[in-house]
Formats: structure tokens, sequence, C-alpha cells
């Protein structure tokens, strides 16, 4: 049986976001999910925003980690309208926003 996958949404701009959002995926892989997270699935060969496009498709939710380098990025901000449009279409998506202390 496969898990429900969840797609991570985060910066990579920072350590700290990176590792914030490694930790995320830790958790979730932990509690039976399959994380989503754009550093271990995307293809070089490929488009990568096909791909970000098709695992935001693919996915059952996502976490959305908004820090302040996250709020900066326009790239973070398609994606958070992409999340926000699965979640208003589709009862069984979940969307979790989680916001650093700093935000």
């Amino acid at each position: 049986m496969s898990r429900p996958r969840v797609f991570v949404s985060y910066t990579g701009r920072t350590d700290a976001d990176r590792a914030r959002s490694k930790a995320v995926c830790d958790a979730l892989e932990a509690a039976g999910f399959e994380p989503l997270r754009d550093r271990e699935r995307l293809d070089a060969r490929l488009p990568w925003k096909q791909q970000i496009h098709e695992m935001i498709a693919d996915a059952h939710g996502a976490v959305s980690l908004l820090s302040p380098p996250a709020l900066e990025s326009d790239w973070v901000a398609r994606e958070a309208a992409l999340l926000v449009h699965r979640w208003r279409t589709s009862e069984a998506f979940g969307l979790a926003v989680l916001r650093t202390s700093d935000v």
C-alpha cells in the first residue's frame, strides 16, 4: 500500500531553511508519510518547474514552511498559490502552514 504523499514547500536560500525542511521531512517519514521535497526528487535532466508542478499535483497534502527568506521568494509565492488552489478545489487535500519564530 502506498503512503500518503506530502509536498514540502520551503526556500533553500539559507542553511536554517534547508535544515528545517529536512527535519519536517524526517518527521513526516517517521509518521508514515512520503515527503516530496525537491532536493531528493528533482531529475536534473528534466525541467525543474514542471517537476515541482507534478509533485504538487501528485501530493495528498502539503506543508508550507514560511521564514523571512521564504516570504521574499517569488517561487515560494508561486508554490503557495498552487497549494492554496489545490486546497480550495480538493476536499481531500490537506495544507499546513508553519511559520518560523522569526516571521
